[in-house]
């Protein structure tokens, strides 16, 4: 069975569809100067024995060889259609029958008329079923895989080729679909594919990974659905790239939780961020902390230098500040000239003054602009959990009155919350 194309190198497939038939069926395959009957069913085996694995060279019977040749050649200008073909006294088989083209790989799928017999069990109405179904997926801008209930995929539409990197879809039949997927683990997708065999529904669209042959991923929006495929039950999935969705969706959400200039976070992804590692911290019994940063005398530097120049010493002011701080702390732009870092999993007591030691040393270098030095330096109050509060608001009340403290003696001062701020 290694050398049939497509769907017919699934030898389970193929036999469950053509056993049954009481079409007679073969598939041949044309070399240079013979015919080669890759496969016969038991319908035509019962009218023309021991033809499977021969082969009809025209050396031998120049007639019939000849004679196929011409009706291979019409049915390769119908490629996807089934070919009648009339009784000739050169016919192969002595009655009349039908041939269905499978490009590139020269191989033909002959159909004698079993019994005269027309309807869902012939191999015409299956291949005009099987042409309808490829016609409208084969334009889709979706990629379309359809598995059998033991996860080979028997069919993928020109969509699903590009989109994971092969070259045809024979590349990938009787391959395991779930290699081209990630994102779920293995018992939630066999429960989904349990449901969608017996027939249940099946919430959906989810979001998953597609796994491409190159090993990269792309997101993609997966449905899927029970059908029949060459007479057995199959899952349909359809694929749609949410890779420009994502995008966007990203870029809302920096617009939504960081501040545009500074690219730092804003105050509502700080409130966010603070509630949820306070729910950790309370959990793991781990301590964090807050430091309140505010510019001094900044308005000054606005009213003498101008807006632009403001921004741009913000905007320097904040890396400095990043590059003292670890990746899992947040530094948060509140409005105007007003930070707030937080720290998490802190070890010790004095661990956030350290860190404000080291920001506050990075910070009063001179930034130079338009040929001058200008220098800036900021006032930072601290409140750590659990010491100073359990809760945010606490927590806040206690730095900013810290911060408010570090002004009261002079400004450039850090200042700890002590039992006094409470």
């Amino acid at each position: 069975m290694d050398n049939l194309p497509g769907l017919f190198k699934n030898e389970r497939w193929m036999k469950s569809l053509f056993q049954q038939l009481e079409d007679g069926i073969a598939i041949v395959k044309k070399e240079e100067d013979c015919f080669l009957f890759l496969y016969v069913n038991p319908s035509l085996l019962e009218r023309y024995p021991g033809m499977e694995g021969n082969i009809l060279k025209k050396t031998d019977h120049a007639a019939m060889y000849n004679h196929l040749c011409r009706v291979c050649e019409a049915a390769d200008r119908k490629n996807g259609q089934v070919v009648p073909i009339a009784e000739e006294p050169s016919s192969p088989f002595q009655e009349p029958y039908q041939l269905y083209c499978m490009k590139p790989e020269a191989v033909y799928c002959i159909s004698i008329d079993g019994k005269a017999r027309r309807g869902a069990g012939s191999i015409e109405m299956w291949m005009e079923d099987a042409y309808r179904y490829r016609s409208l997926v084969e334009t889709s801008p979706d990629a379309v895989f359809v598995h059998d209930q033991d996860d080979r995929i028997v069919y993928i539409n020109q969509t699903a080729v590009h989109m994971i990197g092969v070259n045809k879809p024979e590349d990938v039949y009787g391959q395991d679909i779930k290699r081209y997927f990630s994102g779920e683990n293995e018992e939630k997708t066999r429960d989904r594919l349990r449901r969608l065999f017996a027939g249940l529904e099946v919430k959906g669209p989810i979001e998953r990974q597609l796994v491409k042959v190159d090993g990269t991923c792309m997101e993609v929006e997966v449905h899927g659905g029970l059908v029949h495929y060459s007479g057995e039950k199959a899952v349909q999935t359809v694929c749609r790239d949410i890779s420009e969705r994502r995008m966007q969706q990203e870029k809302l959400k920096t617009m939504a939780y960081y501040d545009q200039l500074t690219n730092v976070a804003n105050r509502r992804y700080f409130f966010d961020k603070l509630n949820s590692e306070l729910e950790q911290a309370e959990e793991d019994q781990s301590m964090l902390a807050l430091l309140f940063i505010d510019l001094d005398n900044f308005k000054q530097i606005n009213d003498r230098y101008g807006h632009q120049i403001g921004d741009e010493i913000l905007v320097i002011f904040t890396k400095r500040v990043k590059q003292k701080l670890r990746d899992s702390d947040t530094l948060s732009r509140l409005g105007g000239d007003e930070f707030v870092i937080l720290l998490t999993s802190i070890t010790s007591g004095d661990q956030p003054n350290k860190v404000a030691d080291r920001i506050m040393n990075s910070i009063t270098k001179p930034i130079f602009k338009e040929g001058r030095a200008i220098h800036i330096s900021a006032s930072i109050g601290i409140s750590i959990y659990p010491d100073h509060g359990r809760d945010r608001n606490d927590l806040m009340t206690r730095a900013d009155r810290a911060l408010y403290d570090a002004k009261e003696r002079g400004r450039s001062r850090i200042s700890v919350s002590t039992e006094e701020d409470r």
